[in-house]
């Protein structure tokens, strides 16, 4: 889904919902409507989840920004439980410090 914006709590459930919210100018998606009449609908249309970049119909590349956190649970299949389950060594490692740092919590 491309648009110029998107409110935050659609943009965070677009990723985990599988769905990727590229946000670009205005310009540039008025740009590639033109890009995409002139194909007669027939144009490609590709966005790259790894490069971050859509490619119009004409070739040209327009670079975006993604969140490395939703972009990589979207790249890998993952909501946020198996991503937290991942890193199961983690915070395994960070409980053991953290009972010797604060005992007290583990009474």
């Amino acid at each position: 889904m491309i648009a110029p914006s998107f409110g935050g709590i659609f943009y965070n459930n677009c990723y985990r919902n599988g769905i990727v919210p590229v946000e670009l100018s205005i310009e540039d998606i008025r740009d590639i409507r033109v890009e995409v009449e002139a194909s007669g609908g027939q144009g490609r249309l590709e966005v790259d989840l790894e490069t971050l970049q859509v490619t119009t119909p004409g070739g040209r590349r327009i670079g975006f920004q993604a969140p490395e956190a939703l972009l990589q649970m979207l790249l890998q299949g993952m909501d946020e439980i198996a991503s937290t389950l991942a890193r199961g060594q983690q915070l395994d490692d960070f409980r053991r410090r953290a009972r010797v740092l604060r005992p007290w919590a583990y009474c």
